[in-house]
């Protein structure tokens, strides 16, 4: 029943006394109870001041009777009544902590329609176990505590849902199912992602980047390469990712340790085209994708482009051309007048021949100069230059050993004469023209573009913005834990990457969410959020009914340096889950409350 909200006032002597009382029907207890709101003591000289305050008052107590909040008051007023015996239990002590920050992610996989695709698709193949179950777990575990499949297994009690139903070996059975229909969910995804939000396609980023395993037997999938991570001697894959504007996958490819990275980029492009064959969309990527191949097929593909230019590759002519002080245009600091930036078009020197029309694009090669990076490049440059000494009084074995990137490229092999044998020894030193030659191009910067219906500057800026894909790299290596890989089979190996691309986009998908109700925390902040609110299962003090007492971590220092003051993580946490439509839980609650309040179909 609702509660009831009165005014009770009474005379003693010549002093009038008054207060506000609620009666209810406890929902604990089960039983009529009462409590006061407000107790306003002796109002006589009130009254004297005002003959219209015991009208106020009243006026006051209806406003109260149209509260919204009164239920979860109600709750409250249990909670103190109930807390001090559930305090003292030596169960309520001992009662697990129940994580419910799954819930959000549920959300949004259910409103992009993966829960009913993955039933579906379980049903087909007539499992007796929930496919959708097993794959949401793995990817939610993904982004909340990452782990191996057995870890995550032993981490089910943790949460509030039940995920015990499903084995070890059903999980692993998922990962076959994921890598068979990795095409599907894809494009499954993007077709749900873009009725949710106004998805920008018309410029995409695509790079690649490598994953290590803990493993040194290569096979048909992993193999040692070179390893973004200087993991040399352990096997590996390649990734490659296309992604949107807002840092959301549009497409994947796994590909075998040591692929060339420039031969990674048309299979991705080509799929995403299949699936979204209208506009032209600008595909950004980095030097490592250049090459005269790749950019006549994404012509060919209707596809333009902006890609990274190793200046190196220019001719002395053309060299001569770029450090002369013609064509240039400056930006100066505004404090000191000094030169901060620089740019200059210049005529690209390859052409771009498409094949199948045999049309020529002669696209623009742009170069830009930046204070900043020329500060950036002579550091590193002086650091590998002071270790290529050290290397040199190290000795030959210890150079012969070293990677020939880094302090290794400046120093290079000669040989040398000995009068007192016939042969000639070999020795090292340091190749001081091409320390001369790279400081010669610190700062500078080139790429070319077949855009024409943009501005110098505005190619420059789409061009900055391959941060995005560099930072979903990060996530998944950081808060995703993609690697180091612990399976080993090539369907698993392919099935993992499902997991992590698919949790990588609801990671993304939720941040673009909060970034729009204006909140952003960093992945880890949000992580952590999500991980604090938890609850913990008691018995009712009477009745033995079931209910669960909100717990959770109150406050942390944010670790962002902007932020200086503790936060109130549970609170933070509610604002976070009400983006996705998350109520918040009362301090005390029943199951069918939390059902009703989270609105999830999971089962608890």
């Amino acid at each position: 029943s609702m509660p009831t909200i009165t005014l009770q006032h009474y005379k003693r002597g010549s002093h009038y006394y008054a207060s506000i009382i609620e009666t209810f029907r406890d929902p604990v207890t089960r039983k009529n109870s009462s409590r006061t709101l407000e107790a306003l003591g002796d109002i006589s000289e009130k009254m004297k001041e005002d003959p219209n305050y015991l009208q106020s008052l009243k006026d006051r107590v209806k406003a109260l009777r149209s509260d919204a909040s009164r239920a979860e008051q109600l709750q409250e007023a249990a909670v103190r009544r109930i807390a001090p015996a559930v305090s003292d239990s030596s169960a309520a002590a001992s009662a697990p902590r129940l994580h419910y920050g799954m819930a959000p992610i549920r959300k949004v996989w259910e409103k992009l329609g993966l829960n009913a695709w993955f039933r579906k698709a379980g049903y087909n193949r007539k499992l007796s176990w929930d496919l959708d179950l097993a794959v949401f777990y793995q990817v939610a575990s993904r982004i909340l505590s990452p782990m191996s499949r057995r870890g995550m297994r032993r981490q089910c009690p943790r949460h509030l849902f039940k995920f015990d139903s499903v084995s070890l070996d059903q999980h692993y059975e998922a990962l076959d199912i994921l890598a068979a229909s990795k095409t599907t969910i894809i494009k499954k995804l993007d077709e749900a992602v873009s009725k949710e939000i106004a998805r920008d396609c018309s410029l995409v980023f695509y790079d690649v980047t490598t994953f290590y395993f803990e493993s040194f037997e290569p096979d048909c999938l992993r193999e040692r390469g070179m390893s973004k991570e200087h993991r040399t001697h352990e096997t590996q894959v390649l990734l490659g990712l296309l992604i949107d504007r807002c840092g959301i996958p549009l497409d994947y490819e796994v590909y075998r340790g040591n692929t060339a990275e420039v031969k990674t980029l048309m299979k991705v492009v080509e799929s995403f085209r299949q699936k979204c064959p209208q506009g032209k969309p600008i595909v950004v990527a980095d030097r490592g994708l250049n090459s005269k191949e790749n950019l006549s097929k994404l012509i060919e593909n209707d596809c333009a482009f902006i890609v990274a230019h190793s200046l190196h590759r220019l001719s002395s002519k053309e060299l001569d051309n770029l450090f002369s002080e013609d064509g240039w245009k400056y930006k100066f600091d505004s404090e000191t007048g000094e030169m901060s930036w620089k740019m200059k078009t210049m005529d690209c020197p390859e052409a771009v021949k498409q094949k199948e029309s045999r049309e020529v694009v002669n696209p623009r090669l742009i170069v830009t100069w930046s204070a900043k990076r020329y500060a950036h490049d002579m550091k590193e440059l002086n650091l590998q230059w002071e270790q290529a000494k050290k290397m040199m009084s190290a000795g030959s074995g210890r150079i012969d050993a070293s990677f020939k990137r880094g302090s290794r490229q400046f120093l290079k092999r000669v040989k040398q004469s000995d009068p007192d044998k016939k042969a000639q020894e070999e020795r090292y030193e340091l190749n001081r023209e091409l320390y001369e030659r790279k400081i010669r191009f610190a700062g500078y910067y080139g790429l070319i573009t077949c855009c024409e219906d943009l501005s110098d500057e505005q190619i420059y800026s789409r061009l900055r913005e391959l941060w995005k894909i560099e930072n979903c790299f990060r996530v998944m290596k950081s808060v995703l834990c993609t690697r180091p890989i612990y399976v080993r089979t090539e369907a698993h190996i392919r099935g993992h990457f499902v997991v992590c691309v698919l949790a990588l986009a609801l990671e993304r998908f939720m941040a673009f969410k909060l970034r729009e109700a204006a909140i952003e925390y960093s992945p880890e902040m949000m992580v952590e959020l999500l991980m604090s609110p938890t609850v913990s299962p008691i018995e009712g003090v009477k009745n033995k009914v079931k209910l669960y007492l909100k717990t959770g971590e109150q406050e942390l220092e944010k670790p962002e340096s902007s932020y200086s003051k503790s936060v109130d993580l549970n609170q933070e946490a509610e604002k976070v889950m009400a983006v996705f439509g998350v109520e918040p839980l009362p301090t005390l609650t029943t199951v069918v409350d939390i059902t009703k309040r989270l609105g999830v179909r999971l089962p608890i």
